[in-house]
């Protein structure tokens, strides 16, 4: 049963993670063709670098750990 916990818990981890990552491909293929918009427009996503974006997944992760404790200590 705890198994399908950390299951659970890694995929919701993972589809947090792939929606945070959607908006910054949503800047199109780098010649400023974002969604089909044309020449010299872009789509508005924020900026974010590597070290904040571990930082974002890393804290949704240590959340989904600190749920699953909790859940876990209550079964006891």
């Amino acid at each position: 049963m705890q198994i399908l916990n950390v299951i659970k818990a890694t995929t919701l981890g993972a589809a947090v993670w792939t929606l945070a990552v959607t908006a910054s491909l949503a800047q199109g293929n780098g010649n400023g063709n974002a969604y089909g918009l044309g020449k010299n427009k872009f789509a508005a996503v924020p900026e974010i670098d590597a070290a904040s974006g571990a930082l974002a997944v890393a804290a949704v992760m240590a959340a989904l750990l600190l749920v699953w404790e909790i859940r876990r200590r209550a079964v006891r």
